[in-house]
């Protein structure tokens, strides 16, 4: 790539993708950019703890690339809906490593939480159940504003594309919206939780499958998580 290129580096996590995918279009419509790439990378291996069973079977480790033009090929994008709530920073947390708590010896010394469960202050801490309540109550409501500012309905949409996060907060979500199960695509079985490419790779498997790829209908995508923070997408298929 030649080194005259805009870069912009987005450390959002699990809704790193759609924000950035946001930036990308942003760009191209203010700035006359012709071309964007959107690359996500998450090497979150070396932020768990191996004794911690309710984080270290979760993610992967992983990467995805999408192409974001002025003169789409594959997707329009029609409308976005974003937020930030950061009295959950403490659910999502890797508590040192930053200028608050320096990593050190100290930090590094395993603790014994419970049975199963240990882990330093240099890994990551999740509390599950707060992240699925914030998810439940958060992206349903995200979604109907999208509709609204679309003036689209559920009726419209042929795929429901949410972070990967875990098959049951999937399945509570897709029930929330309503949305039928076959519409609510989970590849959770043999990814884990790929943070911010679990949305564009659960996209690429959709469009290598050629199941339900209707010219002008619509694609929901939806990244939850750190932050507390969310955001949707609203996508219209506009391939051959």
């Amino acid at each position: 790539m030649p080194n005259s290129i805009y870069t912009v580096d987005v450390r959002m996590g699990c809704t790193g993708f759609v924000h950035s995918l946001s930036i990308a279009q942003s760009l191209i419509a203010g700035m006359g950019f012709k071309k964007g790439l959107v690359v996500t990378a998450d090497k979150f291996s070396i932020y768990l703890s191996y004794r911690d069973y309710t984080v270290d079977t979760l993610f992967s480790d992983s990467a995805a690339a999408v192409l974001v033009e002025e003169d789409p090929k594959l997707f329009e994008i029609v409308a976005h809906d974003f937020g930030t709530d950061g009295t959950g920073v403490e659910h999502i947390i890797i508590p040192a490593g930053g200028s608050k708590l320096r990593i050190s010896e100290e930090t590094s010394k395993f603790e014994s939480i419970k049975p199963g469960i240990e882990r330093s202050k240099n890994y990551l801490y999740m509390n599950g159940r707060q992240v699925m309540k914030f998810a439940n109550n958060t992206v349903p409501p995200s979604a109907e504003r999208v509709f609204k500012k679309s003036g689209t309905t559920l009726s419209d949409i042929d795929w429901l594309v949410l972070h990967q996060a875990n098959k049951l907060m999937l399945e509570n979500i897709g029930e929330l919206l309503g949305i039928d199960k076959e519409k609510n695509y989970i590849n959770m079985w043999n990814k884990g939780n790929t943070i911010a490419s679990s949305i564009p790779i659960a996209i690429k498997e959709i469009l290598d499958s050629k199941k339900r790829l209707n010219n002008g209908r619509h694609w929901m995508v939806v990244g939850f998580g750190l932050g507390f923070a969310w955001g949707t997408t609203l996508l219209k298929y506009v391939g051959k």
